[in-house]
C-alpha cells in the first residue's frame, strides 16, 4: 500500500483519537489507519509514512512547541486540523511552520455525518490546500525559510506574533484597527485602548467588530484573548518536547 493510503490520527485528549478513528473506518476500509497517543508514538508514524493522511485532534494555539518539533516531519504530509473551533491564530499558525497541504475541520455544531462526508473528502482524495466545514479560504504566506528559526520558546513565540500581526493585511485589517485587536488581546479595556489611541470608546468598539469580522471570529472577550495571539500560559504541555 502506498503511503497515501495511510492515515494518521493523534489527538491531546486519546477518546477524541478513537472518535476519529471510529469515523474513518465507516468512510473507507482500504486506508490503513494509525493512532498515535504520545508526540512520540506521532513522530515515528510521521517518519514510517511520509505522504500519509495526517489529523490532528489539537488547537494550533496551544500547541506551539508540538507543531515547532512536528515541522520536520509534517512538509510532505496531507493535513487536516480537527477541533470545535478555530480562531484567526490557529488558522493562521500552521503556515508559519509548514507550506503544504493544510485544512481545517470546525466541530461546532456538528454531525457524525457530516463528519464523515468532511473525512471522506479529505482521505480519498488529494486536495489542494484549503479549508473544510466554514473557515475562511485565506491562505497566509508561509513564513520566510532564509531567516532562522529562533531557538527558545520565549523567542519563538515573539516571532510568531510578530508573523500573525503581519499577516492581518492578508484578511484586509488595517493598522488602526489590528493596533486596537493587539491591546485588546493583552488584556486592555476599551477605556484605556481608547485613551491610549486617542479615539473615542465607540470608535473603539467599531474597530474591534470590523477587525474580528474580517478575520471571521465571533465577538467575544474569550476569542480575542485565545484567538488573535499566542500566549505563553496557554501553551499545553508535551512529552519530549522541552
Amino acid at each position: 500500500m502506498s503511503n497515501s493510503g495511510n492515515v494518521i490520527i493523534y489527538s491531546r485528549l486519546w477518546p477524541e483519537t478513537l472518535a476519529i478513528e471510529g469515523i474513518c473506518a465507516l468512510v473507507s476500509y482500504t486506508f490503513r489507519i494509525t493512532t498515535c497517543f504520545s508526540p512520540e508514538d506521532l513522530v515515528k508514524s510521521l517518519s514510517a509514512h511520509p505522504g500519509a493522511h495526517v489529523i490532528l485532534g489539537i488547537l494550533p494555539h496551544e500547541s506551539l512547541r508540538l507543531l515547532s518539533m512536528l515541522k520536520p516531519y509534517l512538509q510532505t504530509q496531507h493535513l487536516l486540523f480537527w477541533g470545535h473551533r478555530f480562531n484567526y491564530v490557529d488558522r493562521t499558525l500552521p503556515f508559519y511552520f509548514l507550506s503544504g497541504d493544510i485544512h481545517f475541520h470546525e466541530r461546532e455544531n456538528d454531525t457524525v455525518l457530516k463528519s464523515q462526508a468532511v473525512l471522506s473528502s479529505f482521505i480519498t482524495s488529494n486536495p489542494s490546500v484549503g479549508v473544510f466545514d466554514g473557515c475562511s479560504a485565506v491562505k497566509p504566506e508561509p513564513r520566510s525559510t532564509v531567516k532562522p528559526e529562533p531557538r527558545t520558546v520565549e523567542a519563538l513565540m515573539s516571532d510568531v506574533n510578530d508573523y500573525l500581526l503581519r499577516m492581518f493585511y492578508h484578511y484586509g485589517v488595517d493598522y488602526s484597527t489590528g493596533r486596537v485587536l493587539q491591546m485588546l488581546s493583552c488584556g486592555y479595556s476599551t477605556k484605556d485602548v481608547a485613551s491610549s489611541l486617542g479615539m473615542s470608546d465607540k470608535i473603539v468598539s467599531l474597530h474591534k467588530i470590523k477587525g474580528l469580522r474580517l478575520l471571521h471570529m465571533k465577538v467575544s472577550n474569550n476569542n480575542i484573548y485565545r484567538g488573535i495571539f499566542v500566549k505563553k500560559v496557554l501553551q499545553q504541555d508535551y512529552l519530549g518536547v522541552k
